[in-house]
């Protein structure tokens, strides 16, 4: 790319080839706007700053910087995408925590606006940026640090480290990272039994770390009314989807018919049917455990899966098509053999 094709692609702008210059101008007809968000969870609900840059001179350049940063921070160590990719993490490391060891979450206070340092909430590059530069300050601040935490994952300005020392080192190592840089303070909370990370509640057992569905106190599930006038599909993929992340996020059965149950009050409560709901729910759990099993069986075809009630197949195989009821035990039994195998 030459230095005409980036400021063309900044400016937006479209020059054919051919006689002349024909200009496709973007019109910045308006200036940055800055506002606050309250964030009514913390005390005296301090404000979130936002700079929006729609439409203002710096919105194309952003995008165009941020084509650039986007690809490398997929590929910093401590990344973490979503939730999906969190739990991924954490299931990998789930049977190898000590019992001792401590749950901790930091977040990093006014990362985005720090009057004049720092990047604004608002322009497309900022996510970006900011992941970028924790990378840096992290890289130094761990290889500084007199012990290192067992995990250390972020996502953007939130972190979920696992200690595995005592109580005194990890005192330490949070003196460490709040005394390395000027500006970057870290505020932190801590647990031996469960914290809090994204939309996921960690919690510590026997078998290892139990996960739950999160909600912050001052949700209120406002989901969408049924007398809206949005499309039929849409308030029905409501339960779908909620189903579907309850599904994903609760590691065990009996917290997903808790989290499902509740729901379904929330939803009936918004005038939703509760018949319409049990059946969406039940939609999202077949098509969640297929996709699970199909994981655990390397992608088998899933109309034919081994069973005990044989029809005759290719050769000697005896084979039916699995029975949606049947996939939560067939599930289990999956996991079973991949927690003795490994």
């Amino acid at each position: 790319m030459d230095r005409c094709d980036i400021k063309r692609s900044i400016l937006g702008v479209s020059w054919p080839s051919g006689q002349g210059h024909r200009v496709q101008a973007v019109a910045f007809d308006q200036q940055a706007r800055f506002y606050l968000l309250p964030k009514i969870h913390k005390p005296n609900n301090p404000g979130r700053p936002i700079v929006s840059g729609n439409g203002s001179p710096t919105e194309r350049i952003s995008e165009f910087v941020d084509s650039f940063l986007k690809p490398l921070v997929c590929r910093i160590p401590s990344f973490i995408k979503d939730t999906k990719d969190f739990l991924h993490k954490l299931d990998e490391v789930k049977h190898q925590i000590p019992d001792s060891a401590i749950l901790v979450t930091f977040d990093v206070s006014s990362l985005h606006f720090l009057q004049v340092q720092g990047t604004a909430m608002g322009t497309k590059m900022a996510p970006s940026y900011a992941n970028l530069f924790m990378s840096q300050l992290e890289d130094r601040l761990l290889s500084s640090a007199p012990n290192r935490p067992l995990v250390w994952w972020r996502f953007i300005d939130d972190i979920f480290p696992i200690w595995g020392g005592d109580q005194d080192s990890l005192d330490e190592f949070i003196n460490h990272i709040n005394s390395f840089h000027p500006t970057i303070k870290f505020t932190t909370e801590q647990s031996l039994t469960s914290v809090n990370f994204l939309d996921v509640t960690i919690t510590k057992s026997l078998n290892g770390l139990v996960t739950d569905v999160y909600s912050k106190p001052t949700d209120t599930h406002q989901y969408l009314l049924s007398n809206s006038c949005h499309p039929s599909h849409c308030k029905k993929a409501i339960a779908y989807s909620q189903a579907l992340r309850i599904r994903r996020i609760c590691s065990t059965d009996t917290l997903y018919k808790r989290r499902s149950s509740e729901l379904r009050k929330h939803l009936v409560s918004r005038g939703h049917s509760e018949p319409c709901c049990s059946m969406q729910q039940h939609a999202a759990v077949t098509s969640g455990t297929k996709m699970m099993l199909e994981k655990l069986l390397g992608n088998a075809d899933m109309d034919e899966v081994p069973s005990l009630t044989p029809r005759q197949g290719y050769g000697n195989s005896h084979v039916i098509s699995v029975d949606v009821r049947l996939l939560p035990d067939m599930v289990e039994r999956a996991l079973a053999r991949t927690h003795t195998v490994s």
